[in-house]
C-alpha cells in the first residue's frame, strides 16, 4: 500500500496515483489530504485511487482504511450524484464512458479494452479528465 500526499512538492498526487495505478502490478494507494472535499473524491476516483482519507481524522480511521484497501476493498466516501452531474458537463461527451467506469472503479485498463482504446491512449485521456475536473476546484484546494 501507498500512502500517498495530495500535496508534492513537484507535483500531485493524483497524477502519481494515475501513474503508479498503470504498473504492470500496481500498489494500492491512499491518498492522504487536509482537504477531503467531494471534489478532490471525485479526482480520486479517477486516478484510480483506492482510498481517500482526511488528515485531520482519527489515527484509527487511516488504520482502519490501510486494512480496507490492502483485503482489496475501497475506503473512497460516496459520491453525491450532483457531483457526478457536474463533472459530466465539464468534460467532452466522448469521455464520459471512460469516467463513468473509472469511477465506477474500473482499472484504467480494463477501461481501455472494454472501450477498445490503446491502453497509452486512456492514459492521456485520464490526465486531461483530471485537469478538466481540476479546473472547477477552487485554488485553495487544488
Amino acid at each position: 500500500v501507498v500512502l500517498l500526499e495530495h500535496h508534492l512538492l513537484d507535483g500531485d498526487g493524483l497524477s502519481l496515483c494515475r501513474r503508479l495505478k498503470a504498473l504492470a502490478r500496481p500498489p494500492r494507494v491512499v491518498i492522504y489530504t487536509a482537504d477531503p472535499d467531494g471534489e478532490l473524491v471525485l479526482l480520486a476516483r479517477v486516478a484510480c485511487a483506492d482510498g481517500l482519507v482526511d488528515k485531520s481524522a482519527d489515527p484509527r480511521e487511516l488504520f482502519e482504511a490501510i486494512r480496507v484497501v490492502v483485503r482489496g476493498g475501497s475506503a473512497l466516501p460516496p459520491l453525491e450524484p450532483e457531483q457526478l452531474d457536474a463533472a459530466a458537463h465539464q468534460i467532452d461527451p466522448e469521455d464520459l464512458a471512460l469516467l463513468a467506469m473509472l469511477v465506477d472503479g474500473t482499472p484504467a485498463w480494463d477501461a481501455a479494452d472494454t472501450l477498445r482504446l490503446d491502453r497509452r491512449k486512456v492514459g492521456r485521456r485520464i490526465e486531461r479528465l483530471l485537469g478538466r475536473l481540476r479546473q472547477s476546484r477552487t485554488p485553495a484546494l487544488s
